[in-house]
């Protein structure tokens, strides 16, 4: 979870870095009224903020590649701790489209990466439960061969 961290840690890192707008375009505006300063400044921050936002796509994508990866080793190995639930309740910060953008990424570098079943990362909140499809069933606790007296 900590190196996931420093892929999200980065990312904001990068995005949130103070902007000042350069020195030959100050010059340049510097004759402007004051509000079509203000509105230079914003239009070129968003610009460079676009494509920021481009190239920090890919470092997201890993670290919500990494959460899906936390987050479904968790349920199937019905882990409930504080790393799993960090990890379920992080990529739910990316949202459905995010996170089915990041995953389908990773599958297709890696073809054991089980594509994104919307919702699949949703949690209760705390003190409630979640609402449950009456054809979802819980996993056989045997193999069937085992179960079948085929097993060892």
């Amino acid at each position: 979870m900590r190196q996931v961290g420093v892929y999200e840690i980065m990312a904001r890192a990068v995005l949130n870095t103070p902007f000042v707008l350069p020195k030959d375009l100050q010059a340049q505006v510097r004759g402007l009224p004051a509000d079509a300063r203000e509105d230079v400044k914003l239009r070129v921050e968003d610009s460079i903020h676009q494509v920021l936002d481009q190239q920090v796509r890919p470092v997201e994508c890993l670290a919500v590649a990494r959460y899906a990866l936390a987050s479904r080793a968790g349920r199937a190995g019905n882990i409930d701790d504080a790393y799993t639930r960090e990890a379920t309740d992080r990529i739910n910060a990316y949202g459905d489209e995010r996170i089915a953008e990041c995953v389908a990424q990773a599958a297709a570098t890696d073809s054991t990466f089980a594509p994104y079943e919307p919702g699949e990362f949703n949690r209760a909140p705390r003190g409630m439960t979640l609402d449950i499809a009456s054809s979802v069933t819980a996993p056989p606790v045997a193999p069937a061969a085992a179960a079948a007296g085929g097993g060892t």
